[in-house]
């Protein structure tokens, strides 16, 4: 497992340019054939000129919090689904239609935090990360903490993982799942999962990083690819894109964005704001950067 601690490699050839400024809430963006699309935390899912597409609204919180409300969006073989919390504190995993929503997973057991989000398709199943629901374990009764796979075709699930505390972003590159899981108190997780091999468990509840609690038994553990250090009072590691043959994350707090490959991470760029979510609207293709200051942001090489 690799540390920030240890090193990072410097390389800025990266610069951002701006898609989209003013908006409010935005929480990530997609693409279809009519163009971008952006999801906003109040359950709306708009154009860049503000054409509403999609609209969860009267399904999510009336008072939003930083972590309620629709929370991603996945466009994918033209089909668009959505992870969202409602109001009566339940996370559901949807697939959206312009008329209406199909429900896939309700899952209750959630508090006001730690819901999750992370939404990936892989081989006909829908892939969607539950966080611990604010109950300090992913390895517990019901959802929490799992990463679940809904066959699209017939509708059963099933278990992939487990022990992940607020798995935000994920990103698929052939087989292998890049799931970013923000930490507690020590440490930021990037997790990998190989898909034709389930049933990882990742430990939150008995472990965070590399570090098995006092008096847990961790040798069942599944230990990220990589963690850093949780900033002081501030936590969260986003994602999450495959570009230029790596992962490529970021951090909330700190404004910074990386990638992560065969060797040691790579410090691309610093954003001056702070990074919601990390996305692509292709696979390979340059990422896109949501921040919180209400920004679309697009990943462009120096030169091009």
């Amino acid at each position: 497992m690799e540390r920030t601690d240890t090193l990072v490699v410097q390389q800025p050839g990266y610069r951002v340019e701006t898609v989209v400024s003013g908006l409010r809430l935005p929480i990530t963006v997609q693409a279809d054939a009519g163009g971008l699309l952006i999801a906003l935390q109040d359950g709306r899912v708009v154009r860049a000129d503000g054409t509403l597409v999609y609209d969860v609204s009267a399904l999510v919180p009336a008072d939003l919090n930083f972590v309620g409300g629709l929370l991603n969006l996945l466009v994918a073989n033209g089909r668009a689904f959505a992870f969202l919390t409602t109001e009566d504190d339940k996370v559901l995993v949807a697939e959206l239609h312009p008329a209406r929503v199909d429900t896939l997973i309700l899952a209750d057991g959630f508090g006001v935090q730690h819901h999750g989000g992370g939404l990936g398709l892989y081989r006909g199943e829908l892939l969607a990360a539950f966080g611990d629901g604010d109950t300090g374990s992913g390895r517990g009764a019901g959802l929490n903490g799992r990463l679940i796979g809904v066959n699209l075709a017939t509708r059963m699930r099933r278990e992939l993982a487990r022990g992940l505390r607020n798995p935000w972003r994920m990103a698929l590159h052939g087989d292998s799942l890049w799931i970013a899981d923000a930490g507690d108190r020590a440490w930021e997780e990037i997790n990998l999962l190989d898909l034709t091999r389930p049933g990882a468990d990742f430990g939150w509840g008995i472990s965070e990083g590399p570090d098995c609690n006092t008096g847990k038994v961790c040798s069942g553990v599944t230990w990220p690819r990589y963690a850093y250090p949780t900033g002081a009072g501030c936590s969260t590691v986003v994602g999450a894109a495959w570009f230029d043959g790596r992962f490529w994350f970021g951090d909330y707090c700190y404004g910074w964005v990386r990638s992560l490959g065969s060797g040691v991470p790579r410090h691309h760029l610093d954003v001056g704001d702070r990074i919601v979510s990390i996305a692509q609207t292709a696979p390979e293709t340059a990422p896109y950067l949501v921040t919180g200051g209400g920004r679309v942001l697009r990943v462009v090489e120096v030169g091009k």
